[in-house]
Protein backbone atom coordinates (compact mmCIF):
# COMPACT_ATOMS: atom_id res chain seq x y z
CA UNK A 1 0.00 0.00 0.00
CA UNK A 2 1.29 3.47 -0.93
CA UNK A 3 1.23 5.79 2.09
CA UNK A 4 0.56 9.51 1.98
CA UNK A 5 3.18 12.04 3.01
CA UNK A 6 1.27 12.63 6.25
CA UNK A 7 1.28 8.91 7.08
CA UNK A 8 5.02 8.72 6.40
CA UNK A 9 5.62 11.73 8.66
CA UNK A 10 3.62 9.97 11.37
CA UNK A 11 5.91 6.93 11.09
CA UNK A 12 8.94 9.21 11.41
CA UNK A 13 7.42 10.92 14.46
CA UNK A 14 6.76 7.51 16.04
CA UNK A 15 10.41 6.54 15.54
CA UNK A 16 9.56 3.84 13.00
CA UNK A 17 12.42 4.92 10.78
CA UNK A 18 12.95 1.75 8.75
CA UNK A 19 9.23 1.54 8.02
CA UNK A 20 9.17 5.23 7.05
CA UNK A 21 12.20 4.74 4.79
CA UNK A 22 10.66 1.75 3.00
CA UNK A 23 7.35 3.60 2.63
CA UNK A 24 9.13 6.52 0.96
CA UNK A 25 10.90 4.15 -1.45
CA UNK A 26 7.53 2.62 -2.37
CA UNK A 27 5.94 6.05 -2.76
CA UNK A 28 8.71 7.30 -5.05
CA UNK A 29 8.57 4.09 -7.09
CA UNK A 30 4.80 4.46 -7.63
CA UNK A 31 5.26 7.59 -9.80
CA UNK A 32 1.90 8.90 -8.57
CA UNK A 33 3.31 12.02 -6.92
CA UNK A 34 3.98 15.40 -8.49
CA UNK A 35 7.60 16.59 -8.89
CA UNK A 36 7.19 18.98 -5.94
CA UNK A 37 5.80 16.19 -3.75
CA UNK A 38 8.65 13.90 -4.82
CA UNK A 39 11.13 16.58 -3.77
CA UNK A 40 9.46 16.76 -0.35
CA UNK A 41 9.56 12.96 0.00
CA UNK A 42 13.26 12.96 -0.84
CA UNK A 43 13.87 15.59 1.85
CA UNK A 44 12.03 13.40 4.35
CA UNK A 45 14.06 10.38 3.20
CA UNK A 46 17.35 12.18 3.80
CA UNK A 47 16.15 13.28 7.24
CA UNK A 48 15.03 9.75 8.12
CA UNK A 49 18.34 8.31 6.94
CA UNK A 50 20.23 10.79 9.12
CA UNK A 51 18.30 9.53 12.15
CA UNK A 52 18.85 5.85 11.39
CA UNK A 53 21.71 3.89 12.97
CA UNK A 54 24.89 3.92 10.88
CA UNK A 55 24.58 0.25 9.98
CA UNK A 56 21.11 0.86 8.55
CA UNK A 57 21.49 4.17 6.76
CA UNK A 58 24.71 3.85 4.80
CA UNK A 59 24.46 2.73 1.20
CA UNK A 60 27.71 2.38 -0.68
CA UNK A 61 28.04 3.17 -4.37
CA UNK A 62 28.40 -0.54 -5.15
CA UNK A 63 25.17 -1.22 -3.26
CA UNK A 64 23.49 1.59 -5.15
CA UNK A 65 24.37 0.00 -8.48
CA UNK A 66 23.21 -3.38 -7.13
CA UNK A 67 19.83 -1.93 -6.26
CA UNK A 68 19.47 -0.31 -9.67
CA UNK A 69 20.32 -3.55 -11.44
CA UNK A 70 17.83 -5.57 -9.41
CA UNK A 71 15.22 -2.81 -9.01
CA UNK A 72 15.02 -3.42 -5.28
CA UNK A 73 15.56 0.14 -4.08
CA UNK A 74 16.36 1.73 -7.42
CA UNK A 75 15.20 5.20 -6.35
CA UNK A 76 17.40 5.15 -3.24
CA UNK A 77 20.32 3.91 -5.35
CA UNK A 78 19.87 6.69 -7.88
CA UNK A 79 19.80 9.26 -5.07
CA UNK A 80 23.23 8.00 -3.98
CA UNK A 81 24.55 8.25 -7.54
CA UNK A 82 23.24 11.83 -7.87
CA UNK A 83 26.07 12.81 -5.50
CA UNK A 84 28.69 10.45 -6.97
CA UNK A 85 31.33 11.17 -9.61
CA UNK A 86 30.22 8.61 -12.18
CA UNK A 87 33.39 8.97 -14.27
CA UNK A 88 34.97 6.32 -12.07
CA UNK A 89 32.16 3.78 -12.54
CA UNK A 90 31.85 3.18 -16.27
CA UNK A 91 31.88 -0.63 -15.89
CA UNK A 92 29.12 -0.49 -13.26
CA UNK A 93 27.04 1.80 -15.45
CA UNK A 94 27.40 -0.53 -18.41
CA UNK A 95 26.38 -3.46 -16.24
CA UNK A 96 23.20 -1.60 -15.29
CA UNK A 97 22.44 -0.98 -18.95
CA UNK A 98 23.12 -4.66 -19.73
CA UNK A 99 21.42 -6.31 -16.77
CA UNK A 100 19.09 -3.78 -15.13
CA UNK A 101 15.52 -5.01 -14.88
CA UNK A 102 13.89 -1.55 -14.74
CA UNK A 103 13.90 0.44 -18.01
CA UNK A 104 12.93 3.57 -16.07
CA UNK A 105 15.81 3.20 -13.59
CA UNK A 106 18.25 2.77 -16.48
CA UNK A 107 16.72 5.77 -18.25
CA UNK A 108 17.22 7.88 -15.12
CA UNK A 109 20.79 6.61 -14.81
CA UNK A 110 21.43 7.64 -18.41
CA UNK A 111 20.18 11.13 -17.55
CA UNK A 112 22.71 11.31 -14.71
CA UNK A 113 25.45 10.30 -17.16
CA UNK A 114 24.39 13.07 -19.55
CA UNK A 115 24.27 15.62 -16.73
CA UNK A 116 27.83 14.67 -15.73
CA UNK A 117 28.96 14.76 -19.38
CA UNK A 118 30.62 11.33 -19.32
CA UNK A 119 32.91 10.83 -22.31
CA UNK A 120 33.03 7.01 -22.32
CA UNK A 121 31.11 5.03 -24.91
CA UNK A 122 28.23 2.90 -23.62
CA UNK A 123 25.85 0.41 -25.15
CA UNK A 124 22.40 1.43 -23.99
CA UNK A 125 19.57 -1.09 -24.26
CA UNK A 126 16.61 1.06 -25.20
CA UNK A 127 13.16 -0.03 -23.95
CA UNK A 128 12.07 -0.30 -27.60
CA UNK A 129 14.56 -3.14 -28.02
CA UNK A 130 17.18 -1.12 -29.87
CA UNK A 131 20.82 -1.12 -28.77
CA UNK A 132 22.30 2.37 -28.91
CA UNK A 133 26.02 3.06 -28.88
CA UNK A 134 26.34 6.47 -27.30
CA UNK A 135 28.59 8.94 -25.54
CA UNK A 136 26.57 10.82 -22.89
CA UNK A 137 28.60 14.01 -23.27
CA UNK A 138 27.43 14.32 -26.88
CA UNK A 139 23.73 14.04 -26.07
CA UNK A 140 21.34 16.94 -25.59
CA UNK A 141 19.89 16.83 -22.07
CA UNK A 142 16.28 15.72 -22.08
CA UNK A 143 15.05 18.95 -20.48
CA UNK A 144 16.62 20.97 -23.30
CA UNK A 145 14.73 19.20 -26.10
CA UNK A 146 12.14 21.07 -28.18
CA UNK A 147 9.70 18.19 -27.79
CA UNK A 148 9.76 18.56 -24.00
CA UNK A 149 9.24 22.30 -24.18
CA UNK A 150 6.37 22.05 -26.67
CA UNK A 151 4.76 19.27 -24.65
CA UNK A 152 4.92 21.25 -21.40
CA UNK A 153 3.31 24.25 -23.09
CA UNK A 154 0.47 22.02 -24.29
CA UNK A 155 -0.10 20.51 -20.82
CA UNK A 156 -0.16 23.97 -19.23
CA UNK A 157 -2.70 25.15 -21.79
CA UNK A 158 -5.00 22.26 -20.96
CA UNK A 159 -4.77 22.13 -17.16
CA UNK A 160 -3.03 25.10 -15.50
CA UNK A 161 -6.25 27.06 -14.92
CA UNK A 162 -8.68 24.28 -13.97
CA UNK A 163 -6.60 21.62 -12.22
CA UNK A 164 -2.96 22.50 -11.41
CA UNK A 165 -2.53 19.43 -9.16
CA UNK A 166 -3.56 17.10 -11.96
CA UNK A 167 -1.31 19.08 -14.28
CA UNK A 168 1.71 18.28 -12.10
CA UNK A 169 0.92 14.56 -12.21
CA UNK A 170 0.55 14.69 -15.99
CA UNK A 171 3.84 16.57 -16.34
CA UNK A 172 5.52 13.87 -14.25
CA UNK A 173 4.02 11.11 -16.42
CA UNK A 174 5.03 12.97 -19.59
CA UNK A 175 8.61 13.31 -18.35
CA UNK A 176 8.74 9.58 -17.56
CA UNK A 177 7.33 8.71 -20.96
CA UNK A 178 9.89 10.93 -22.66
CA UNK A 179 12.70 9.47 -20.53
CA UNK A 180 11.82 6.02 -21.84
CA UNK A 181 11.98 7.30 -25.44
CA UNK A 182 15.33 9.09 -24.95
CA UNK A 183 17.85 9.25 -26.59
CA UNK A 184 16.02 8.14 -29.75
CA UNK A 185 14.93 11.37 -31.38
CA UNK A 186 11.24 12.17 -31.33
CA UNK A 187 9.86 14.24 -34.16
CA UNK A 188 8.35 17.52 -32.96
CA UNK A 189 5.18 16.69 -34.86
CA UNK A 190 4.66 13.74 -32.48
CA UNK A 191 4.78 15.65 -29.20
CA UNK A 192 1.01 16.20 -29.07
CA UNK A 193 0.34 12.48 -29.40
CA UNK A 194 2.84 11.70 -26.63
CA UNK A 195 1.28 14.35 -24.39
CA UNK A 196 -2.20 12.99 -24.93
CA UNK A 197 -1.04 9.46 -24.19
CA UNK A 198 0.50 10.75 -20.94
CA UNK A 199 -2.77 12.49 -20.05
CA UNK A 200 -4.72 9.29 -20.68
CA UNK A 201 -2.26 7.21 -18.65
CA UNK A 202 -2.55 9.62 -15.71
CA UNK A 203 -6.35 9.59 -15.69
CA UNK A 204 -6.41 5.78 -15.82
CA UNK A 205 -3.73 5.47 -13.09
CA UNK A 206 -5.97 7.59 -10.86
CA UNK A 207 -8.93 5.36 -11.68
CA UNK A 208 -10.67 8.32 -13.28
CA UNK A 209 -11.74 6.99 -16.67
CA UNK A 210 -14.75 9.30 -16.50
CA UNK A 211 -12.35 12.23 -16.20
CA UNK A 212 -10.58 11.09 -19.36
CA UNK A 213 -13.90 10.78 -21.20
CA UNK A 214 -14.82 14.28 -20.07
CA UNK A 215 -11.47 15.60 -21.25
CA UNK A 216 -11.89 13.97 -24.66
CA UNK A 217 -15.40 15.36 -24.95
CA UNK A 218 -14.14 18.83 -24.09
CA UNK A 219 -11.25 18.58 -26.53
CA UNK A 220 -12.71 16.54 -29.43
CA UNK A 221 -9.69 17.24 -31.61
CA UNK A 222 -7.64 14.83 -29.48
CA UNK A 223 -9.66 11.81 -30.59
CA UNK A 224 -7.67 11.41 -33.80
CA UNK A 225 -4.38 11.33 -31.93
CA UNK A 226 -5.13 8.59 -29.40
CA UNK A 227 -4.66 4.93 -30.08
CA UNK A 228 -7.40 3.07 -28.22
Amino acid sequence: MILTKQEILALEEAGKLEEAYQSIVMALSSHLFSPSEEAELKEIMHRVMDKMPIKEKNMSVSQAFHHIIHDEEAIAGLMVLENTNLRHYSNDIQRCFDEGVSPLANAMLLQLCVEQQLIDTFIYHHPDGVKCELIPATLTPLLDSDVINEGLVMIHEYFSDDNPSLMQLIIHQFMMDMSLKYPIETDESEYDTIVLESIKTTFFALGDEAGWDEFVAHYPKVRQNIVN
